[in-house]
């Protein structure tokens, strides 16, 4: 939900949620665009009451938690956009080790990119094949000794626990 605030003239300003829903383009080629007074879990849960799939989301709870509060029916797989960002954050106090991570998002950018141009099927093979090794490899990096040593409270150490945090749901895409 992004954050707006409306103009009302004499009558003040309101806090606004922009809920954007985007559809795959073979099986749903459209976005939904909700607009609530509220940034609450209720909103997301009632506008999605009737979806069975996968919602992409960052780390706001209302995605960690949906996949447990729906028994399954809509699974959360978490914005790897969000998950680099963190490490393009903490460059400047761990130049090595966020080189390193965001070096494993530009090989899993590079299979996606790779995939582009093929059906599901084909690209489910692809990430089967190029993804989960490179998935693997950043997993052996975060239980390195470097990476365990770092502070949790710094911007690298915020990106880990964002990233172990998401672990899963990042997997899922």
């Amino acid at each position: 939900g992004n954050r707006s605030k409306k103009k009302g003239g004499d009558r003040g300003s309101v806090n606004s949620y922009a809920w954007v829903y985007t559809g795959l383009k073979d099986s749903a080629p459209y976005n939904v665009f909700h607009w609530s007074l509220t940034h609450q879990h209720a909103v997301v849960h009632a506008h999605l009451e009737n979806y069975h799939g996968i919602v992409v989301g960052d780390g706001y709870g209302v995605y960690t938690q949906i996949e447990k509060q729906t028994s399954g029916r809509i699974l959360h797989a978490s914005c790897n956009t969000h998950a680099r960002r963190e490490f393009v954050k903490a460059e400047a106090g761990e130049p090595i080790l966020s080189a390193q991570a965001e070096s494993m998002y530009r090989q899993l950018y590079d299979v996606e990119e790779r995939g582009k141009t093929l059906d599901a099927k084909g690209l489910f093979e692809l990430r089967q094949r190029d993804a989960v090794p490179i998935w693997n490899r950043f997993d052996q990096w975060l239980k390195s000794d470097r990476v365990q040593r770092v502070l949790p409270q710094s911007d690298f150490g915020k990106a880990i626990g964002y990233l172990k945090n998401q672990w899963k749901s990042l997997q899922r895409y």
